[in-house]
């Protein structure tokens, strides 16, 4: 069966969404901007039940408003700027 190359990108980006997303930043046929991948070096600053905690109230927070993060690494990277990550 051939794969429908639309419903992969529109799967690929739902994941994006609720999960961060790690690589090379540099690295970005799926994705750019703030969607790009995050440095594997955050990925201790973003796991655990804290970061966990903060990424899930300010994407309810973002939600509520109608301005929802295009994706998880979009939100973190701004809550970061904002210094609460």
């Amino acid at each position: 069966a051939a794969i429908d190359a639309e419903a992969l990108g529109r799967a690929a980006a739902d994941v994006r969404k609720g999960v961060p997303m790690f690589g090379d930043p540099h690295d970005t046929p799926q994705a750019s901007g703030e969607d790009r991948p995050l440095p594997p070096e955050l990925k201790d600053r973003v796991s655990g039940d804290s970061a966990a905690l903060q990424l899930t109230a300010a994407s309810e927070k973002l939600a509520a408003t109608g301005e929802p993060p295009s994706s998880m690494n979009a939100l973190i990277r701004a809550e970061i700027r904002a210094g609460r990550l």
